[in-house]
């Protein structure tokens, strides 16, 4: 029993550690996850607001035209010319998890200058003489302090998931050996691999919480909210599909184990 339950908690650090590896440390990974999850809906408003707030420091007469600047900015950051830029903000926010740096993070936005310039000078020509020739060389995506540090995990996952399969491994030698009959190990190494998957999902939305609580701006919340949720799409599917294998490994134990009573039966001499 002690060490079915040991092999469980091996198998869910193998299981989160493996996605760690592929989906935060790798940065090609991570930055496509991020990219589209800053292409959403909800993601291009709080961007846009983020922007427009920074605009109107020391410019009250922006208040005035909030809404329309929201908007204005929301549509241009759908533009390829934005998505660039957003390629920028992934690489350079999977440098500050990764690396525990919690510096702020900036994006030289002149590529989409000339995009939001001419619809203001159209409607707006004051409030454009306004606008600093250098405002778009360096705008404030996400303030320091505000993103999650994930390098003292990242640090040690991967010795951590190497140990973690090696003792897994272990465990399953040692549980097929002690199991009587042999076939029943299956149904306890099934029931191994798919608790602890199952235990993943159901702790993927109290994870959400911690991770946005950090967040004292409610845009930038949206922003990392946006981002748990896209990250959390492959830790679901991975642990839904190990489930499922523990799951089928328990079945293919159980219809052994069945087969073999019958078989056994049948050979029994009949009183």
């Amino acid at each position: 029993m002690f060490a079915a339950v040991l092999l469980a908690l091996m198998l869910y650090i193998v299981n989160f550690g493996l996605w760690v590896n592929n989906n935060l440390v790798n940065t090609e990974t991570f930055v496509e996850v991020t990219v589209s999850s800053l292409q959403t809906e909800s993601s291009r408003v709080a961007v846009a607001e983020i922007i427009v707030d920074q605009l109107a420091t020391d410019r009250p007469i922006v208040l005035l035209l909030s809404q329309p600047l929201v908007d204005l900015f929301a549509t241009i950051l759908e533009t390829p010319q934005f998505e660039v830029i957003l390629f920028n903000v992934g690489e350079l926010l999977h440098t500050r998890i990764i690396d525990g740096d919690n510096g702020a993070i900036e994006s030289d936005l002149t590529s989409i200058e000339d995009l939001v310039r001419t619809p203001i000078r159209a409607i707006a020509p004051d409030l454009d003489a306004l606008i600093p020739s250098n405002f778009f060389d360096s705008v404030t995506i996400i303030e320091a302090g505000m993103i999650p540090d994930a390098s003292p995990y990242v640090a040690f996952s991967r010795f951590m998931t190497i140990a973690a399969a090696v003792v897994a491994l272990a465990l399953v030698f040692l549980i097929v050996s002690l199991s009587h009959p042999r076939r029943f190990s299956l149904v306890v190494i099934g029931s191994a691999v798919a608790i602890p998957a199952l235990a993943t999902s159901w702790l993927v939305p109290g994870g959400r919480a911690l991770t946005i609580g950090i967040a004292e701006d409610p845009n930038v919340e949206v922003l990392i909210a946006n981002l748990y949720d896209a990250l959390a799409v492959s830790l679901m599917s991975q642990s839904r599909l190990v489930a499922a294998g523990g799951v089928a490994i328990v079945m293919l134990g159980l219809v052994l184990m069945v087969m073999e009573w019958r078989s056994e039966a049948a050979e029994s001499p009949i009183a």
